[in-house]
């Protein structure tokens, strides 16, 4: 069924816009952002691509005009609230992330006030977000931003060297906060370029869609709006369209939650950080398992990267450890 035409037949609640995300978007203004574009190894000359990315360009920065959101983090150019929020939202929604963004700014200002938390502190504030390995990064890249003067520096080898900080993000902090031209490649953005220049491909590489976003890159006169309207419209379309994002070859389906070692983890980080240090049978009771060597391989691999301790002997019963978040 054509996009145009489900979203036509969609019902419609009285008081509810169709797209709460997007409250004045219309089932037929929706319909008209859905058409795509062109396959873009089909453009042979210059000419061919100029036109083809205008056309782009022009039906991504309109529906950014008429029906953009607007998130504090847009607002600035300070590293350190662009950074919180481009570690918040991956794989984190902006509407879970908004709550915490503002929690932590009006706790955590800045990066000097970051670098001095505790991680247990850190972690209780963080929790609800998921992948608790991002707030540890986070910390870590805040007392790293000490060697340029407690912010980020703007050359990508540098940032690509702070914990955490991977080719997104680092273009991130080069577009939104110093205005250079970046190729800023995530999910969103990824949508948006595969539905409209790659519609009937499969397994489409990233190296691919970057020289798109690098000629696009260089084409507008705002880099940081330019991105802003390209994930607008990459939202748009994971409510209008199949989600494109399965076509590329980065493409993984999340694994299940329940049951998972990322759940355990979850539950066994919140136990510590919010009930205080527990020893392995009291962890096992709570965690309803049995698998003890499942357990002791999940806490060791929590040391090992730095979230929990082993607490001194003397503070535990013989032959069972206490663990606690590191301090």
């Amino acid at each position: 069924m054509p996009p145009e035409q489900s979203l036509k037949q969609r019902p419609k609640k009285k008081d509810l816009p169709l797209f709460p995300i997007f409250p004045e978007l219309s089932a037929d203004e929706a319909s008209t952002y859905a058409s795509g574009g062109i396959a873009w190894d089909s453009l042979s000359s210059d000419a061919e691509r100029d036109a083809a990315i205008s056309h782009f360009m022009g039906t991504v920065l309109d529906f950014r005009h008429r029906h953009g959101r607007h998130f504090p983090w847009q607002q600035t150019r300070d590293p350190w609230p662009i950074l919180l929020s481009e570690v918040m939202l991956q794989q984190t929604t902006t509407a879970r992330v908004l709550e915490k963004y503002r929690l932590f700014l009006e706790i955590w200002p800045d990066f000097r006030s970051m670098a001095s938390v505790s991680l247990v502190d850190l972690l209780a504030a963080w929790s609800g977000l998921g992948y608790n390995r991002r707030a540890l990064a986070l910390r870590q890249t805040a007392i790293r931003s000490e060697e340029w003067g407690w912010t980020l520096p703007d050359d990508r080898e540098s940032l690509l060297s702070l914990p955490g900080i991977g080719a997104s993000t680092a273009a991130a902090i080069r577009c939104f906060c110093y205005d250079l031209r970046d190729i800023y490649l995530e999910t969103n953005v990824r949508r948006a370029v595969l539905h409209w220049f790659f519609p009937d491909e499969e397994g489409v590489k990233d190296k691919r869609i970057e020289p798109i976003l690098l000629y696009a890159a260089k084409r507008v006169d705002d880099i940081r709006q330019w991105y802003y309207a390209l994930m607008d419209y990459g939202v748009l379309l994971a409510r209008l369209v199949p989600n494109p994002n399965r076509r590329s070859s980065s493409y993984a389906r999340q694994t299940a939650f329940k049951g998972s070692d990322r759940e355990i983890r979850g539950r066994i980080i919140f136990m510590l950080t919010h009930q205080g240090p527990r020893d392995k049978v009291a962890l096992m009771e709570a965690l309803g398992s049995s698998d003890e060597a499942r357990l002791q391989s999940i806490l060791d691999a929590l040391q090992a990267e730095g979230f929990i301790e082993e607490r001194p002997a003397s503070m535990a019963a013989e032959n069972s450890p206490l663990y606690g978040v590191k301090k």
